[in-house]
């Protein structure tokens, strides 16, 4: 047996290889991919707030988004509702980056379109619907929040001016309410809100960069919203602003020039007391004590009132400043002097401007001095007037009763007189006192006078100046003399004839002067002659002029009805008026005219003769290219005519009455070419065309058929051819003139028809002229050229018309020329030498 021999090896080394087996791959995929959807979902889901809010109108779950500075930054995820507090709760699903922006103060608000009358907000919701808005706060990180009802005030634009207003209530007052620095805007309330101890509210006032210099450190605001009303026995007063400060509010700034530039944010208090634009402080020449708020008085009118009283002085503010210097005084208030303004004031104070007070309230009224710009009279009167009394000249209030005291059986008055108006005062002027109503009734009228309503408490004195040497100071006049004026007897004429009644007045200067004693008619009806009674101290002179003033002056036109109420003392049957001419005539001095114009014409009238069977009446106008220069005062017929007077405007007859000018008839005409003369509808008026101004004078006319320059030419032919008075007359296919007449000629063998061409182509007729007919429709036939038609204007359709035309040189026209129904060959060809052969 064979021995095996065994080699004795070596230990051998054991060595661990650490290596991640492939099967552990899967499991690290799967955590990776499930760590990444969660982390994905994490990251879109986002972040989580909750908005409370008091209704869930406009809120809809999936659409309602979230937006920052118009960039969505979220959406409603769904809402839900806490029926404890019935309030509802928007879940916000938002951005993550969202996130720094979520504090305490962050604030949330719902937009949706409004409008007002300040403007439209949100339109962009009308496309895109109700989003949230949010404006970042400071504070604390925060995810729960309350919205806002309303959105909160934006911040001040860059470049623009702020400052506070604080004052008691909003009142209309509302974002964009406008301020006004002399009715012009200048700003607008940007925001409001409630102060910290709600006892304010507080408005912040912007104002563009340009009106910042206005805004001082002593500037008032006031409040002018809406519509104030002011109501006393001189009538009602209405205080507005513009549209939008009466429906939105409004506020008024002044800017006083003496005070520096405001600063920013800095903060005002609404005037409670009514400012003025200038205040005089005077002092007390006795201690006195006046409420504010009482009236200054000064002609009748508040002027201003006080402002502050005490022991000092008394501080007086004035819409406008008084003129000095002036003599301020206490006055009583009385029965006599009952005013609306001084109802709630026992006391008040009266003001004369033109006396020196020295600045001082006094207790006892002034007498004006020698020097004083105020004239001082004395009114001698059978009982007391009242203090403030005025003095009247034609309405206008020229001085008042300062104050009357009583001597032995007559009260006296004394009375200041205006500087202004002192000239007015003389020897032999006239007081007469003014009733409220004087009433003179009688069977045949009824006759009211009235004064202004403002002077029924008192009354007034009417000033009459009268003439001559000017009356000195302190001189003194009887109230309603007894003396009555002795009286004048005019007779005056009037065509067409009018009759007045009795007692109607004469006035002068808006006085009455006078009255109608009685009115007949003369001359077979042809005119009415008038007797009137003049104030003798009144010359009636070749200058003096009547005309009669009805009660309803009534004008009708194309353009619309005027109508003027004359005054309620002559509303039944009119009045006289009298008035003063630049040229004397006697004749013209005793007529009565229609109206003033008529009454103060100067120059001649024209006599124009019409057809018998005209519609013309008195009273149609004269008028040159449209406008009215005179008028028709009267018509007499004399055999187959009708005689015309016309009477012009002004100095216009010097212009018209004069050879050479023309006068025509005026009517609307409506026939298939249309309607001429539409201004005459209403009325046929008389068209004027004035001669050269060299030539001589000239006042009697006819009717001119044309008022443009022209020539007459006569036609003969065989038949009337349908042709029209009127028709135009055509020079190469233009009108150049029209037909005036048609006549049969004496020998019955044809047609005369006489034809008006004017001068510009009147030179071209000449004996080698031919007319013919220009039919406005020709037809004609031909066995190889067919139907051929042809048509001319409408108006040549409807009227007919007649053409000319001239070949070369040819004679003056002595006679009639041929008209031919047809047209010579060739006619266009034609062309006339520049001047007929002799």
């Amino acid at each position: 047996m064979k021995k095996t021999v065994v080699k004795v090896m070596d230990q051998p080394e054991i060595r661990r290889v650490r290596r991640l087996s492939l099967v552990w791959v899967v499991p690290f995929l799967a955590i990776a991919l499930a760590s990444y959807l969660i982390y994905q979902q994490f990251v879109e889901r986002g972040l989580l707030l909750t908005l409370t809010f008091p209704e869930a109108k406009g809120l809809v779950p999936g659409k309602t988004e979230l937006r920052y500075q118009g960039f969505k930054v979220g959406v409603v995820s769904h809402l839900s509702f806490n029926a404890k507090s019935g309030e509802f709760t928007a879940h916000i699903s938002a951005m993550r980056d969202l996130e720094p922006l979520l504090k305490d103060h962050t604030q949330f608000w719902l937009v949706k379109p409004t409008a007002s009358l300040l403007g439209v907000s949100g339109l962009d919701t009308l496309l895109s619907g109700n989003y949230i808005a949010m404006l970042p706060g400071t504070g604390k990180p925060k995810r729960d929040f309350v919205a806002r009802r309303t959105p909160p005030p934006e911040p001040v634009p860059e470049g623009m001016f702020m400052v506070e207003l604080a004052l008691h209530n909003l009142g209309t007052l509302t974002e964009g309410s406008p301020i006004y620095y002399r009715k012009v805007p200048i700003g607008q309330v940007h925001s409001y809100r409630l102060d910290k101890g709600g006892d304010a509210v507080i408005l912040q006032l912007t104002f563009d960069k340009n009106y910042a210099d206005l805004v001082k450190r002593d500037s008032h605001f006031k409040d002018v919203s809406g519509i104030k009303v002011k109501a006393d026995l001189s009538g009602i007063k209405l205080d507005a602003g513009g549209l939008v400060s009466m429906l939105t509010g409004g506020l008024q700034m002044d800017s006083p020039d003496d005070s520096p530039p405001a600063k920013y944010g800095q903060r005002y208090v609404l005037d409670k007391e009514r400012r003025f634009s200038h205040q005089v402080h005077l002092t007390l020449a006795t201690p006195t004590f006046l409420p504010k708020g009482t009236p200054i008085i000064a002609r009748q009118h508040v002027i201003g009132e006080v402002v502050d009283s005490n022991d000092s002085g008394v501080l007086l503010g004035f819409n406008e400043e008084p003129i000095n210097p002036f003599y301020a005084w206490i006055a009583q208030r009385s029965l006599k002097n009952l005013d609306a303004t001084t109802l709630l004031h026992p006391r008040y104070i009266r003001l004369l401007q033109g006396v020196d007070g020295r600045h001082q309230l006094h207790e006892q009224p002034p007498l004006p001095g020698p020097h004083d710009s105020e004239l001082l009279l004395r009114l001698v009167s059978a009982k007391k007037l009242a203090d403030g009394t005025p003095i009247q000249y034609k309405g206008f209030t020229v001085g008042e009763v300062i104050y009357s005291t009583l001597q032995g059986e007559q009260a006296i008055a004394e009375v200041s007189i205006e500087g202004d108006y002192r000239h007015f005062i003389h020897k032999n002027s006239q007081f007469h006192s003014t009733e409220p109503l004087q009433v003179d009734a009688s069977f045949q009228h009824l006759q009211l006078k009235t004064a202004p309503l403002e002077t029924w408490w008192q009354g007034a004195i009417a000033l009459t100046p009268g003439t001559g040497a000017a009356a000195p100071y302190n001189s003194q006049f009887q109230l309603d003399p007894q003396q009555q004026a002795l009286m004048q007897t005019v007779t005056l004429s009037a065509s067409p004839p009018r009759s007045l009644p009795a007692d109607t007045p004469i006035h002068q200067h808006g006085f009455t002067v006078g009255k109608v004693v009685s009115s007949t008619l003369a001359k077979g009806g042809q005119k009415a002659v008038i007797t009137v009674e003049i104030r003798k101290d009144l010359a009636v002179s070749p200058l003096s002029r009547f005309y009669w003033k009805p009660p309803l002056d009534l004008k009708a036109d194309l353009r619309g009805i005027h109508m003027k109420v004359a005054d309620l003392a002559s509303a039944v049957a009119g009045s006289i008026e009298m008035v003063q001419a630049n040229t004397a005539d006697a004749k013209s001095s005793r007529l009565l005219f229609s109206n003033r114009q008529s009454a103060l014409a100067v120059g001649p009238e024209v006599t124009l003769k019409v057809p018998l069977d005209s519609d013309v009446q008195p009273g149609i106008m004269v008028k040159y290219f449209g406008n009215p220069i005179g008028k028709v005062v009267s018509l007499k017929d004399s055999g187959q005519y009708r005689l015309l007077t016309l009477r012009f405007d002004g100095e216009l007859g010097q212009r018209f009455a004069r050879q050479g000018s023309a006068f025509s008839l005026v009517t609307p005409e409506i026939s298939i070419a249309g309607i001429k003369h539409l201004d005459a509808v209403i009325a046929p008026y008389i068209a004027a065309v004035p001669g050269d101004k060299a030539s001589p004078l000239q006042d009697h006319f006819s009717l001119s058929p044309t008022l443009y320059p022209h020539q007459e030419f006569t036609l003969a032919a065989s038949r009337g051819y349908g042709l029209s008075v009127g028709a135009p007359v055509w020079y190469r296919d233009l009108p150049v003139g029209e037909i005036l007449s048609l006549s049969l000629m004496p020998s019955g063998k044809g047609v005369y028809v006489k034809v008006a061409i004017n001068n510009e182509a009147a030179h071209w007729v000449s004996s080698s002229s031919q007319f013919w007919v220009k039919a406005g429709f020709n037809a004609s036939f031909g066995l190889f050229d067919g139907l051929k038609l042809k048509s001319d204007t409408l108006q040549s359709i409807a009227q007919g018309g007649v053409q000319f035309a001239t070949k070369g040189a040819g004679k003056t026209v002595t006679g009639p020329l041929p008209l031919s129904d047809v047209a010579p060959k060739d006619w266009q060809h034609w062309a006339p030498s520049a001047v007929p052969a002799g």
